[in-house]
């Protein structure tokens, strides 16, 4: 005998016995059972499938406002480059990559690469904080006279992270 046919026998067992059940219930029983299977299958669809999405759909409604103003500050600085009218790059030997670090601590900022090459720094962050960073941008455009003439962001898994590529160059404060 193998399992197949065991369970083919207690599945027909199963079925005979729930129907001689089913029979020897009054008409009245069967209709409160039916309704009560009714609403148990109401609250297992509810506690499987709606809860959750509504759980999921109110989180992100309330992550959406913040998401939308970091894209449009995304879309402000990409219009700000895009209209500014850069100078060629100045001789940036004063800087160093010390300072650039000293003013990213103060934004709590960390780069993973900082270069010059060619009077243009080139800073690499694995993942930094949009609003950190773009605080960032003018506050050393303001102190040391570098610009952004490159950006590249890359959103990050997290809400407000981004992973970033930013050139900056030396311009008229």
């Amino acid at each position: 005998m193998t399992i197949t046919t065991n369970r083919r026998r207690m599945t027909g067992r199963l079925l005979r016995a729930l129907a001689e059940a089913w029979a020897d219930r009054s008409p009245r029983e069967r209709r409160l059972l039916r309704i009560a299977a009714v609403f148990v299958a109401a609250a297992l669809s509810w506690l499987l499938a709606f809860g959750p999405l509504l759980e999921a759909h109110t989180r992100l409604e309330q992550t959406l406002p913040g998401l939308r103003a970091a894209a449009a500050e995304i879309d402000e600085l990409a219009r700000a480059l895009r209209n500014a009218d850069l100078p060629a790059p100045a001789a940036t030997s004063a800087l160093r990559a010390d300072a650039l670090s000293t003013s990213l601590a103060a934004h709590d900022l960390v780069a993973s690469d900082i270069r010059n090459a060619d009077g243009r720094w080139t800073l690499e962050f694995r993942t930094a904080s949009l609003p950190a960073l773009l605080g960032w941008t003018r506050a050393v455009e303001r102190s040391m006279g570098l610009r952004v003439v490159s950006a590249q962001l890359e959103r990050d898994s997290a809400p407000g992270m981004v992973s970033a590529v930013l050139v900056l160059a030396a311009g008229p404060n």
